[in-house]
């Protein structure tokens, strides 16, 4: 990843080095969410992790057996990445029940 605009534009923001049979990341920068959230759809998929969700703030998620319970606790709809379904919203102080998969 690069930065796309200020004094580093064009400078690397994520490196990653080969280290034995694993891959070393340096994130030099303070991600946004959406930064965030989309160095863990590459990163946890290459490492063997599935995530079951990717949140925003104040929205909690829960697996019961095979439902995925998502819950908002603000006062926005939010909208979050899940596994099973991709980007789904959540009214705002609601729940959501969707299928695990």
């Amino acid at each position: 990843m690069v930065y796309v605009d200020g004094p580093l534009a064009g400078a690397a923001g994520v490196t990653a080095n080969r280290l034995g049979k694993g891959r070393v990341f340096y994130a030099g920068l303070w991600p946004d969410e959406g930064v965030a959230d989309e160095l863990l759809r590459q990163l946890l998929p290459e490492a063997g992790v599935e995530p079951l969700a990717l949140l925003p703030e104040g929205v909690l998620a829960y697996q019961r057996g095979s439902y995925l319970v998502l819950l908002n606790f603000t006062d926005a709809v939010a909208t979050a990445w899940v596994a099973a379904a991709g980007e789904t919203t959540v009214e705002a102080r609601d729940v959501r029940v969707l299928a695990a998969g």
